[in-house]
């Protein structure tokens, strides 16, 4: 323990570094930057992928090897940074051309089109496009998928666990339906009256 003394620090000059970010991204090239720069600090300094970039695959190559394989969705949708990791000299961000896709729409918070992983499922791509509205079914879901001899075909599956564990394919579109435009229990009034309106229905008296 030190006592009735004086501490001077001088803070120098951050030390800078060379990285490269090629593959498919916006602004391929070599980078100088901070021995601070993280994955992310990187891509976005290039900026990210480009329309033909995958965002579910970016490999971060160092001394010939492949030491990440980062997700960029889960930092896009999720928020979630904690696979970030920080750069050293030479370290090469290659960015590959997207992966399979799928397309999510009907009523759905986020509808996209969006790159899929290996083994993901409906129930997966329902999480990243925020999953279902208000105003959605929740006894089934359509599936359009390429089948053999370069034909569509079309699937219906309930809205359960089962079937939300059902893994996608390139080039699925998944139709979330919105409930079915009808009343239960209701009167429904119209015709020449001041206020046409749906209104709750009375129960009927014994």
């Amino acid at each position: 323990m030190y006592r009735n003394f004086d501490l001077s620090v001088d803070v120098g000059r951050i030390r800078s570094m060379q990285i490269y970010v090629t593959g498919q991204a916006r602004r391929p090239g070599v980078y100088t930057v901070s021995s601070l720069t993280s994955l992310v600090d990187a891509l976005f300094a290039s900026g990210g992928p480009s329309p033909q970039g995958s965002l579910r695959h970016i490999l971060l190559n160092r001394d010939g090897k492949t030491v990440a394989d980062f997700d960029l969705y889960a930092l896009l949708i999720r928020g979630d940074k904690s696979k970030d990791i920080h750069l050293l000299p030479e370290d090469v961000l290659f960015i590959p051309p997207a992966g399979p896709q799928a397309a999510i729409t009907g009523s759905i918070r986020v509808p996209a089109i969006y790159e899929l992983r290996v083994g993901e499922t409906i129930g997966d791509l329902l999480d990243a496009a925020g999953k279902t509205t208000a105003m959605s079914s929740t006894t089934r879901i359509s599936v359009d998928r390429a089948g053999q001899g370069q034909l569509r075909e079309a699937m219906e599956l309930s809205f359960d666990a089962g079937s939300l564990a059902t893994p996608l394919a390139d080039g699925d579109i998944l139709r979330v339906f919105p409930v079915v435009p009808a009343y239960q229990k209701t009167v429904t009034l119209r015709g020449d009256v001041a206020n046409p309106d749906a209104s709750a229905g009375m129960p009927a008296c014994a």
